[in-house]
């Protein structure tokens, strides 16, 4: 009797030879073999039985994922929200990117990297309009964040000068700094805080200070709103490839590079400009945590390192 892939069988039957090792002469079929029982049947149940878990909680629902799920039937399933998320650029320097540019004036480049780094987290972007160096106008902007996002965060205005005015709207606002600063280069303006329910997270102005204070705090934040149970960097450990000097005194995340050597053992290559306005690392892939006590670094030493860029895990 013919079967098509994927029927049930005939009432019987325990065998199924595909048509390519039969040939059919009228009525009767010449096999190629003798099948046993079993061969090429799949049983009820040798896929997934009955009771077994078909995704542990935190999974993230890619295409396999909800392939799984709509094979056995679940139209609906329970997920965490994504997070909203409000980005507030300050700074009377910055100018839109393509517009024109004045002497004295940068494009803002804190924008559009914050914007992709939260959609790349999982989280919902909205882009508020840039507040300039103005205590009522920061805190204006930041009055409107709290009241439409789980997650406001900032950058620029984040120290103690004179144009630094974020601090001072957040604490106007009512806002508690659990954490008002860190002890990490680069980042140590960061700080994070609440109102009620609403998260905000102060990033330094500085581009690659933005970018590692979002990858090493921000981030693990929003992954683990979104239930993800390693909401972390996965962290490895590489040898450096070459000599490096740095300042000692704080804990430093250099910016660079994973690649295999000649014996296939994981090394780093620090990009040669580590400065906080230097975004041309910012492509790289891994941040190095230099030890602190020590400014040289011979090549070979052993370093835990922050992947950025592994296969999104599902």
């Amino acid at each position: 009797m013919r079967v098509h892939t994927g029927a049930a069988l005939p009432a019987g039957a325990d065998a199924i030879v595909v048509q390519e090792e039969a040939r059919e002469d009228r009525d009767t079929v010449e096999l190629a073999f003798a099948a046993g029982p079993d061969h090429h049947i799949r049983r009820r149940g040798s896929d997934l039985t009955a009771g077994e878990p078909l995704l542990r909680a935190g999974s993230r629902l890619g295409p396999g994922a909800l392939a799984l799920l709509a094979s056995q039937g679940h139209a609906l399933v329970r997920v965490h929200r994504a997070p909203r998320v409000a980005l507030l650029v300050t700074g009377d320097e910055l100018r839109d990117v393509g517009a024109p540019r004045p002497p004295g004036t940068l494009y803002d480049s804190n924008g559009p990297l914050l914007h992709a780094s939260v959609r790349e987290a999982g989280a919902l972007p909205t882009r508020l309009p840039r507040a300039g160096d103005d205590a009522d106008a920061v805190a204006s902007a930041l009055e409107a964040a709290l009241e439409q996002a789980d997650l406001v965060i900032t950058t620029g205005g984040a120290s103690v000068g004179r144009h630094d005015h974020v601090r001072g709207a957040l604490a106007r606002l009512g806002v508690e700094l659990m954490v008002p600063k860190v002890r990490l280069k680069p980042g140590k303006p960061f700080a994070f805080g609440r109102r009620g329910d609403v998260a905000v997270a102060v990033l330094p102005g500085n581009p690659v200070s933005a970018f590692v204070t979002f990858q090493v705090f921000v981030r693990p934040w929003l992954r683990r709103s979104l239930g993800d149970p390693l909401p972390e960097r996965p962290r490895l450990r590489a040898r450096l490839a070459h000599d490096h000097r740095h300042s000692p005194g704080r804990p430093e995340l250099a910016r660079g590079r994973l690649e295999p050597d000649d014996a296939g053992q994981l090394t780093v290559h620090l990009a040669a400009r580590q400065g906080s306005g230097s975004l041309g690392s910012l492509a790289d892939d891994a941040l190095a945590l230099l030890p602190e006590g020590r400014a040289e670094l011979a090549a070979g030493t052993e370093l835990e390192v922050l992947w950025l860029h592994p296969a999104v895990r599902s």
